[in-house]
């Protein structure tokens, strides 16, 4: 997995934990 990869799903994850 690359490094922007990576830190695509975690801002993904932020973002759905935080729309939550």
């Amino acid at each position: 997995m690359s490094k922007a990869q990576v830190a695509k799903t975690i801002g993904c994850a932020r973002k759905t934990v935080i729309g939550v």
